[in-house]
């Protein structure tokens, strides 16, 4: 596992009018581990939504964060819902960009 690169999650859509600390700190309430990067990518076919890859050192210790890796490690195209203001939600998949 060591040579395994770590779980990274992607939002694929999400409103260009929702700010980068907003993401942020959600995910940050989540206690899942460390946030060490946020990437946007604005979507070209619909410029008012972007594309947020989230890059996390996660806390294996948290069954939350233990939750999310097992469940979008095992399936690829299984997403996870996070609420960012109720009744709102982002749909999270694995990260399976090549680099």
């Amino acid at each position: 596992m060591p040579n395994e690169k770590p779980l990274e999650l992607c939002i694929p859509k999400v409103s260009s009018t929702i700010s980068q600390k907003k993401i942020f700190d959600t995910f940050c309430k989540l206690n899942i581990g460390y946030i060490e990067r946020i990437t946007e990518n604005p979507l070209y076919y619909h410029p008012e939504f972007k594309r947020v890859i989230i890059r996390v050192k996660w806390d294996n210790t948290n069954p939350l964060a233990k939750k999310i890796q097992d469940v979008l490690l095992e399936n690829p195209t299984e997403h996870m819902n996070v609420v960012y203001d109720m009744p709102w939600y982002w749909q999270i998949y694995a990260n399976n960009q090549k680099k």
